[in-house]
């Protein structure tokens, strides 16, 4: 009887234990850096980024471009949220704030039909750098 209680009460540490664990779709934790041409971190305190899917259709990501030029896309104890693995047109939309929604970043980085940036997320590529011209 005392063998099973503890299987029991193990299980169940190991159920708690996975709390921040994904949904078992496959959906990584994603995050990296969004640049200049200098190299200089671009963001502002209303920018985004975007995965979304290059053969169209698919499920796309999103997420706050900090002012700092940081990001990160990161399944949450739902399973929401992250990215799932596959090929990517990725967007940046930088505005001047929340009051003045002008992009500061160029036009043709804020749709995925125009954007030079691509992505291709699996397991080994997780972290990116984006250079914005």
């Amino acid at each position: 009887m005392a063998r099973y209680l503890r299987i029991e009460i193990l299980a169940i540490f190991a159920l708690l234990a996975c709390g921040g664990c994904s949904s078992g779709d496959g959906r990584l934790s994603v995050s990296g850096t969004v640049v200049d041409a200098a190299g200089n971190p671009i963001g502002s305190e209303s920018s985004e980024i975007a995965f979304s899917p290059a053969a169209g259709g698919g499920q796309a990501a999103s997420g706050i471009l900090e002012s700092d030029g940081t990001f990160t896309l990161a399944p949450d104890d739902k399973g929401q949220g992250g990215v799932l693995p596959g090929e990517y047109k990725v967007v940046v939309r930088v505005r001047k704030s929340y009051r003045d929604l002008t992009l500061t970043s160029p036009e043709a980085y804020a749709e995925a039909a125009t954007t030079p940036l691509s992505a291709t997320v699996d397991a080994d590529h997780t972290e990116f750098e984006f250079v914005v011209e």
